[in-house]
């Protein structure tokens, strides 16, 4: 029952942004900025590559999550991935794709970029992803403030993970 839930979620979160995303291209001044102002923040400076949403999957893997959670959610996103609901909804945005990264976290300074960035516009793709998120993580992760659970931490850990975004988007998710 969890597992379709997320994979409700994903897809619903997906719905959302891909009809913003689509209403931002059709209007481009939707935004409020002028038109010279649009034309200087607003590029779209590689359409063929450029994908629907680009989305952190950060995971807490802090000394409060045991091996059954921590299986639980990899196993979560690669169902979700894979789900027939949230490939539908893929398709259904103006690119078509989406890029997604799975990242580890824990306390402060603790992080690690377990599948990185990744296109997903099929099923053969979600496969791909699905398989390297079932890979168990046997290590714990523990920074310099030991493996508390630091949400912040997490946070800019996966806006971090943006900066490595080999393609263009117009939107951008953490899920943590």
């Amino acid at each position: 029952m969890q597992v379709l839930s997320i994979s409700a979620l994903i897809a619903g979160l997906l719905r959302i942004v891909l009809i913003s995303v689509q209403y931002i291209h059709a209007n481009p001044y939707a935004n409020g900025l002028s038109p010279r102002e649009n034309s200087e923040k607003v590029v779209f400076d590689d359409p063929i590559n450029e994908v629907d949403v680009a989305i952190v999957l950060a995971a807490d893997m802090s000394g409060s999550i045991n091996h059954i959670e921590a299986k639980l959610q990899r196993e979560s996103y690669a169902a979700a991935l894979e789900s027939a609901t949230v490939l539908n909804v893929i398709k259904e945005g103006m690119h078509g794709k989406i890029a997604v990264t799975f990242v580890e976290w824990s306390s402060r300074g603790s992080s690690e970029t377990r599948v990185g960035w990744t296109i997903l516009s099929n099923a053969k793709d979600a496969a791909v992803i699905a398989e390297a998120l079932r890979k168990k993580s046997e290590r714990r992760r523990s920074g310099p403030h030991g493996s508390n659970t630091s949400i912040s931490y997490a946070i800019d850990a996966s806006v971090d993970a943006f900066d490595k975004l080999p393609v263009p988007t117009l939107r951008r998710i953490i899920d943590i």
